[in-house]
């Protein structure tokens, strides 16, 4: 799932993206921690919060044991920031937020289906 569709609803939209925003997290988390199970020698990770668009910018890597460090705190805030949004959006909007949920568990599922319970 490449794109999430807008709402209509400026909570659950922010809230659409906020979670959108987790999954690199995660994905960066999943790929130190395999780093480090294996035994590889370069456990430099890509990394997206130090992510620049700007193309003379460093590469954004981190060691994967910088990332085990500090991952889970960040998707842990971030998923609390989106569940802000989700939850004024559905207090405005219970059927579009319930909508939105759904789309957040369909890319959660495609990226990985060990995540069907988030």
């Amino acid at each position: 799932m490449d794109k999430l569709v807008a709402t209509g609803n400026p909570d659950l939209d922010v809230y659409l993206r906020e979670s959108r925003a987790v999954l690199p997290l995660q994905r960066g988390l999943d790929d130190a921690e395999k780093r480090i199970a294996s035994g590889a020698w370069d456990r430099s990770v890509w990394w997206a919060p130090y992510w620049d668009p700007d193309p003379d910018a460093p590469m954004p890597y981190e060691k994967a044991e910088v990332i085990t460090a500090v991952a889970a705190d960040l998707i842990e805030q971030a998923m609390d920031k989106a569940e802000v949004f989700y939850k004024a959006g559905a207090a405005v909007s219970p059927q579009i937020a319930e909508i939105a949920a759904d789309q957040i568990v369909a890319m959660w599922e495609t990226y990985d289906p060990r995540y069907r319970e988030i």
